[in-house]
């Protein structure tokens, strides 16, 4: 019967179609769960040379921020994070231009820089000592700055305001500051009487301290000591304040940084960022929980 199979052909090739339009439909519409569904990208930037807060070691990136942030990575799930590094202040220029979402380990300075805002909860806090040397005129338990005005004062260079200017001595207040390129030269300026004193974190002397007494110059702990327990400084991710402005970038910026702090604050209260801490000496920041 021509007609009745000129209709089942018609009727299969109809149902043939809607069978191949639904499926397009439904394999977009898993497409798109799926895309929603997987984590987006945010990278994060971390200086390489500052130990034990970040630094490389044989081409990986290591310390107490790192891993700070792999843990608080871990339990964002809709986000994922990704680590880049180099010297602190391209950091600074690659968070100015935006091409990454956060600068890791900075203190809360938001007058400062004008590129970077908002700041993240809290991570730890760093307490920022004066360490001189021991022929240096200058008591235990001084005053900053009165004490110190006339000596010559290490810094590292991009961890203050006038940072990364051409001019690497500059006298603020009659104190004579000397920017070094990282926290080994600080360290070592004072040792070897380039300064009287430097600026550094507890932590980061103490580990200098110790990479010293296993070198050749096993008694610098009795050439060096702590003078003044300048402040302590909260540490945070400063994020770029350009990815806030825009209308493409804003909700992403404002949901990563409303989970991010998120998980912070729970990971401080379960006890877990403090694991981390304690085990690099570090102080936690609980106290602001209470």
């Amino acid at each position: 019967m021509p007609g009745q199979s000129t209709f089942l052909a018609k009727t299969f090739i109809i149902l043939l179609l809607i069978i191949i339009v639904y499926g397009q439909a439904h394999s977009t519409q898993n497409t798109e769960t799926t895309a929603s569904n997987q984590a987006k990208s945010v990278t994060l930037f971390f200086d390489e040379a500052y130990p034990p807060y970040s630094y490389k070691k044989d081409d990986v990136l290591m310390g107490v921020l790192p891993e700070l942030i792999s843990l608080i990575d871990e339990s964002m799930k809709e986000f994922d994070i990704i680590k880049v590094s180099g010297e602190w202040h391209h950091g600074k220029q690659q968070l100015r231009e935006g091409n990454v979402f956060g600068l890791v380990g900075t203190y809360f300075i938001p007058n400062r820089h004008d590129f970077m805002f908002p700041f993240s909860y809290p991570l730890f806090l760093e307490e920022v000592v004066l360490v001189c040397h021991h022929l240096t005129e200058i008591e235990t338990d001084s005053n900053w700055p009165e004490d110190y005005r006339g000596l010559k004062i290490g810094t590292v260079a991009g961890y203050d305001g006038w940072a990364n200017s051409k001019n690497h001595h500059r006298s603020i207040q009659g104190i004579n500051y000397f920017e070094f390129p990282d926290v080994e030269l600080a360290f070592l300026s004072v040792k070897d009487r380039i300064t009287d004193c430097t600026i550094l974190e507890r932590l980061v002397f103490q580990q200098m301290l110790e990479r010293t007494e296993n070198s050749l110059a096993a008694n610098a702990n009795k050439i060096i000591r702590i003078t003044t327990s300048k402040r302590n400084e909260s540490v945070h991710i400063g994020f770029a304040k350009t990815l806030f402005l825009h209308d493409d970038t804003s909700d992403n910026a404002l949901e990563f940084a409303k989970q991010f702090d998120t998980a912070v604050i729970e990971l401080h209260r379960n006890g877990a960022i403090a694991e981390v801490l304690s085990k690099h000496k570090a102080k936690p920041i609980l106290p602001l929980l209470q």
